[in-house]
């Protein structure tokens, strides 16, 4: 099949979608439907329409397959450089200060309403749930945010420009997920959800300068594996 031209409005109302759904759908499971079973049900749904909209559109609309670029050297080094950096400050600042405070203290207890109804409120089910979203979930985000979102940005605007609104679009439903998660003032949910948004361009800016997702995910999935590290310390102890 071949490529087939998209109308520029027509591909703005696929980004609007794309970068507005992933909080529409946060907002239902995290705070609409908090402490019911349907958010499971909800979260499944969510994260099937989301990771499942881009390969379909681009198969059936633009008439082309996924084919991801061979890892490119330069870019695991720029991200493997990123990741250890951005874990190390993390683990530092949770363990050297984070760590017994208030702005922490309902994180646990949030944590394990999320995993009770899944069965997962065990150390062996938590070490699986982090290994899948090390893994898969932090690709499938990649792939979702760098690929699709910024891809596209990128060839209707400037990079720069796509860098930006696709990290603020990467950022904006993890605004939901740290206020749930963080019992601290809206300026310490500022300051996270902006780290966020920091992550989520170094990763755009590398997959530019690579034209690969390798790094990025790798980097992503040393940075998922940091907090959960931080996590399993919350719930269990190290």
């Amino acid at each position: 099949m071949a490529h087939r031209p998209i109308r520029p409005k027509t591909q703005f109302a696929v980004l609007v979608f794309a970068l507005v759904f992933p909080s529409l759908m946060t907002w239902v499971y995290f705070i609409a439907l908090s402490g019911r079973k349907e958010a499971g049900v909800a979260y499944a749904v969510g994260k099937l329409v989301q990771f499942g909209f881009p390969p379909i559109w681009l198969r059936w609309v633009e008439g082309r397959w996924l084919r991801p670029a061979p890892p490119s050297g330069k870019g695991m080094i720029l991200a493997s450089f990123f990741g250890a950096l951005v874990v190390s400050l993390l683990l530092i600042r949770y363990f050297a200060g984070l760590k017994g405070s208030g702005m922490l203290a309902g994180t646990a207890t949030e944590i394990r309403q999320k995993i009770e109804p899944l069965g997962l409120a065990t150390p062996m089910s938590f070490l699986g749930l982090a290994a899948f979203y090390c893994i898969a979930h932090s690709l499938l985000e990649e792939y979702y945010w760098r690929w699709f979102v910024f891809g596209r940005l990128r060839d209707l605007s400037h990079p720069a420009l796509a860098v930006l609104i696709s990290s603020l679009g990467f950022m904006s439903h993890h605004v939901i997920l740290v206020y749930r998660f963080i019992d601290g003032s809206w300026g310490a949910v500022g300051l996270f959800s902006l780290c966020v948004a920091a992550g989520g361009a170094a990763w755009a800016w590398i997959y530019h300068r690579s034209g690969s997702l390798y790094g990025p995910w790798w980097s992503h999935g040393m940075v998922d594996a940091g907090l959960m590290i931080i996590g399993y310390d919350l719930l269990w102890g190290l």
